[in-house]
Formats: structure tokens, C-alpha cells, sequence
């Protein structure tokens, strides 16, 4: 089952002040919570590999099995944006390349 969450504070702002709306905001503070906690999911994992064409948990722990991008563990770890350096490395080249062609 998969569950809606929500940040109970963020959505009380969005209810006004009146008597409906201060209803609604009571009614919500009577939801119970649920424990939620952030995973970070195979396909986004750093340990994430690959073997024969087969997405592989490649944790030190582990045992390189068959992992579903869909998947998650706890030992899972958000890889490292490498956006930034494929951005810097581009303006280099393209300056690179601006140079040889002047001259």
C-alpha cells in the first residue's frame, strides 16, 4: 500500500481563518502520523552496477545480486551529483575550440 505524505505544518497554511477552515486544520492534527523515512532507490544509488547486461547491488556488504531499479536497502546511498563537472568540463571544451578556430 502506498501512502500519500504530507508535511502536516506546510499544509495547515494553506487553510485560512475561517470556521471551516480552522475545522479542516483541527481535523488534520487528529491524523496520525506515520514513521516515515527517506530511501534512496537502486537506480539512484552509488552502488549501483552493472554485470552481463543486469543491474547489480555492488555494496562492500553485499553479494553483487540482481537488484530492480525500483529497489531499495538500507545500506543505499544518494550518488554524487556530477552535473557541475560535465557543465565546467563543456565550457572548457567550447572555449578550447573557440581558440583553435581563431587562430
Amino acid at each position: 500500500m502506498e501512502a500519500n505524505l504530507i508535511d502536516r505544518d506546510v499544509a495547515e497554511d494553506y487553510f485560512g481563518c475561517s470556521d471551516w477552515e480552522i475545522l479542516a486544520k483541527e481535523t488534520l492534527r487528529e491524523v496520525p502520523l506515520v514513521d516515515a523515512v527517506p530511501v534512496v532507490r537502486c537506480i539512484n544509488c552509488k552502488y549501483k552496477g552493472v554485470l552481463w547486461r543486469e543491474t547489480i547491488c555492488d555494496h562492500p556488504n553485499g553479494m553483487l545480486h540482481k537488484v530492480k531499479p525500483d529497489d531499495f536497502c538500507s545500506y543505499g546511498k544518494r550518488k554524487e551529483a556530477k552535473l557541475f563537472e560535465q557543465r565546467e568540463g563543456d565550457q572548457h571544451g567550447q572555449t578550447e575550440n573557440l581558440r583553435g578556430a581563431g587562430g
